[in-house]
């Protein structure tokens, strides 16, 4: 197993990220403001944190760290929201929406390695019901990658595409 290439701090590029439009049946830009993906390794466990800007000054940080191909299904925790939830703004963020708490699981994840530029997310909800695949794809370069998202009926609803800003988490 090589997932070395996927390494690091990755910044969202927002103007070509988008996602599916239930409502109008189309792409749509990507609503997140921001977010910054960090990586890293110990062997085959890959510990994965994200910031999310959700609305302007309300970031959501969230992790997990799982290994490669376990057959154990593992946390995905909303570590700490920073900003001011009570706000109208605050009250329209996934958090609020969802009734997350920090310090609490928002679902449980696995983690599939396919090859050296390749690997999936399986997500679970808190009821243990699919919430989504993802595949993980970096360039030939490993300077961009593309997270491709899907929902439990094989649909494409997210495509974010991410730039590398440092190899070092």
């Amino acid at each position: 197993m090589d997932a070395k290439g996927f390494e690091g701090i990755w910044e969202m590029d927002t103007e070509r990220s988008k996602i599916w439009s239930y409502e109008t049946d189309q792409w749509v830009p990507e609503p997140w403001l921001s977010q910054t993906i960090s990586m890293q390794h110990f062997g085959n466990v890959m510990a994965y944190t994200h910031k999310n800007e959700s609305q302007p000054g309300i970031f959501a940080y969230m992790g997990y760290q799982c290994a490669y191909d376990q057959a154990d299904w593992v946390p995905y925790v909303l570590d700490r929201v920073e900003g001011d939830l009570s706000t109208p703004e605050g009250q329209n963020t996934w958090i609020e929406i969802n009734g997350f708490k920090p310090g609490l699981a928002v679902g449980m994840v696995k983690q599939i390695y396919v090859d050296n530029r390749s690997h999936y997310r399986l997500s679970l909800d808190m009821n243990g019901i699919m919430n989504y695949t993802m595949l993980r794809r970096l360039s030939e370069d490993g300077l961009r990658m593309v997270s491709h998202v899907y929902d439990p009926e094989g649909h494409p609803m997210i495509q974010k595409h991410f730039r590398k800003v440092s190899a070092v988490a």
